[in-house]
């Protein structure tokens, strides 16, 4: 089920209808269907933090709780209230305000997977270790400043716009080139050697 084409996928809306019947193969689904998607939204906005599996986990047993009780009101938001869900989690999760024992056990969710290997490899201390140390030895000090701010230090965008006299629209173009900048030195540090020698 794992190799299913993104395509072939049943729609929101019919897959909401299903879990409210009491369909677990759509569980199922639902997780196979955006759980690439919500990982990577949550990798951007928490770059490296441990607790990023465990805010996936509790998003999809959250949602799905939902639907099943009914409570979803309006399916076709089911993409917008995933990342919202997830966002707020992660940001509970942040604050150490959330305990995850509070939520349902995952054996009522047979679908839903333990998530940790999507992240194996951005959760390694010594990659971020050693994308920290290239970060500090690129030549622009504002490629510098925009990459610890916005991936470690995890401040929103309007913030970094005042602080580095930024527009909105500067932003994307200025994060688009450091991060290419980023990757060149990254490539040409780690070219020939195996992975996790640096």
């Amino acid at each position: 089920m794992n190799d299913i084409p993104k395509d072939n996928f049943p729609s929101d809306e019919e897959l909401v209808q299903r879990i409210e019947s009491g369909d677990r193969k759509a569980e199922t689904l639902l997780y196979l269907k955006f759980k690439d998607w919500l990982a990577t939204i949550l990798h951007r906005q928490y770059y490296g933090r441990s607790y990023i599996p465990d805010v996936l986990q509790a998003t999809f047993l959250s949602t799905i709780e939902k639907i099943r009780n009914n409570k979803l009101r309006n399916p076709s938001a089911l993409r917008p209230f995933l990342r919202q869900s997830a966002l707020n989690i992660a940001a509970q999760f942040h604050n150490k305000g959330y305990d995850s024992k509070n939520h349902l056990d995952l054996d009522l969710f047979p679908g839903i997977q333990d998530h940790r290997d999507l992240f194996k490899d951005i959760e390694q201390k010594d990659l971020i270790d050693f994308t920290r140390r290239c970060i500090n030895e690129l030549p622009n000090e504002r490629d510098q400043r925009i990459l610890i701010l916005f991936y470690y230090k995890h401040e929103d965008k309007k913030d970094i716009c005042i602080e580095l006299k930024l527009t909105t629209e500067h932003f994307d173009r200025v994060l688009y080139r450091a991060r290419q900048r980023l990757r060149a030195l990254v490539e040409e540090k780690t070219k020939g050697k195996p992975r996790g020698d640096e």
